[in-house]
């Protein structure tokens, strides 16, 4: 179906639908793969050896942290973690 054969009104429910479909897809890509692909990388370097326990990590654009989570079980109570990100959810 071809727009100019829609309402104004149906116009707007597609426009809405569109828009919010696309925040649900973002919100689900960000958490279910990339922080999913971030918690395999982060257990990498922790299974490698690639930090100490002492060493002060930042992630810039962090997101909600996932890489984090799993890079504090290779640090000690000495090490730091620093989170940054931008986004407000």
């Amino acid at each position: 179906m071809t727009d100019q054969l829609l309402s104004d009104s149906e116009k707007q429910a597609k426009n809405y639908y569109k828009k919010e479909m696309a925040g649900r897809i973002n919100r689900w890509y960000i958490t279910k793969i990339m922080d999913g692909y971030a918690r395999r990388c982060a257990q990498a370097l922790v299974r490698e050896g690639e930090i100490s326990e002492d060493d002060i990590v930042v992630d810039v654009g962090s997101g909600p942290g996932g890489f984090l989570i799993e890079l504090a079980k290779g640090l000690s109570p000495k090490g730091q973690m620093i989170g940054i990100d931008l986004s407000q959810t």
